[in-house]
């Protein structure tokens, strides 16, 4: 299975451990039909006749047959399938409903102690999303996470107090993954006292992956828990411009990579703007007709238990 997330963080250093894209191969060529005229000369001022049955042809009308776009993996059968999460609501209710219209696969990953946390989580379940909490966690000295987050010192009893809250404002959601967090996610003390209260309170955890260093999923394993992280960011492209056609080709023939892999692919993208709406939806749509499906968090947290 394939998991998609696309988040907002916007301050914390990106993993960059995805090797290049690839290139999209096009497939077949495009052959223009040459029309065929019979033309009749007059030669000495004498007409030219014709036999019956040797009338002009009407031209032939020139078609152009469709380009058929096709990846490296295209027609394998043993594709995963895509998680997608939408990281950053809470922000605002601008496009907020747009989003909602999204497929119910898509997740939603929203921020809390904001003027929107509620209300993003609200729109997100009236349109049957599964929502988690975005995080926040410390990401060093320069980055701003917010006012509340989990601290490189913060106790269990802390850590805990700061998950009921969060999900007092969300009480639909039914898991968390990190927002920045690159210094957090990478200390096991830490780390292992956030999985640990999440599980006590019924929630589950998607690392991000803001740091390649992340020891999250390794200890989640070692804890019997689900080990679920990012395997690719939708809307981070060091090689093209993020969210254009060409980033977003790369993205699906990255994709290939992952074939064989029972565990769903999980994907980021943020929530920012128009932009980035526009182009999942474009990458949601062309992975569909490539066959591929789009899947729930919770169908990849059960496959990872």
């Amino acid at each position: 299975m394939l998991v998609l997330i696309t988040s907002c963080d916007r301050g914390d250093k990106v993993s960059s451990d995805e090797p290049e894209a690839g290139t999209m191969i096009e497939m077949g060529e495009q052959s223009q039909a040459q029309d065929t005229d019979l033309e009749t000369d007059a030669k000495d001022g004498q007409a030219s006749e014709q036999k019956k049955g040797d009338e002009k042809e009407a031209p032939k009308e020139s078609k152009t047959p469709l380009k058929s776009f096709q990846y490296s993996w295209t027609g394998s059968d043993n594709m995963p399938d895509i998680v997608i999460i939408v990281d950053d609501f809470g922000n605002s209710t601008t496009l907020l409903e747009d989003f909602g219209k999204l497929p119910q696969e898509v997740v939603f990953a929203v921020l809390p102690d904001l003027g929107a946390t509620k209300r993003s989580g609200e729109v997100g379940a009236q349109y049957g999303h599964e929502v988690i909490i975005h995080f926040p966690m410390y990401a060093g000295p320069k980055n701003n996470v917010g006012t509340r987050y989990v601290k490189m010192d913060s106790s269990s009893e802390e850590i805990a107090g700061l998950i009921r809250d969060f999900k007092s404002q969300l009480p639909m959601a039914i898991g968390a993954n990190n927002h920045m967090g690159s210094t957090a996610t990478a200390d096991r003390n830490v780390m292992e006292k956030v999985l640990k209260e999440l599980h006590a309170q019924g929630l589950f955890f998607v690392d991000s992956m803001t740091i390649g260093s992340a020891v999250t999923p390794a200890l989640a394993r070692t804890l019997g828990y689900p080990a679920l992280k990012r395997d690719m960011f939708l809307d981070v492209d060091d090689k093209h411009k993020p969210n254009s056609e060409a980033s977003i080709n790369a993205k699906i023939e990255y994709l290939g990579r992952y074939k064989g892999r029972k565990e769903p692919v999980i994907i980021i993208t943020h929530c920012h703007n128009r932009e980035k709406l526009n182009a999942l939806q474009e990458f949601i749509t062309k992975i569909k007709a490539q066959g591929l499906k789009l899947t729930t968090l919770s169908a990849a947290k059960r496959l990872a238990s």
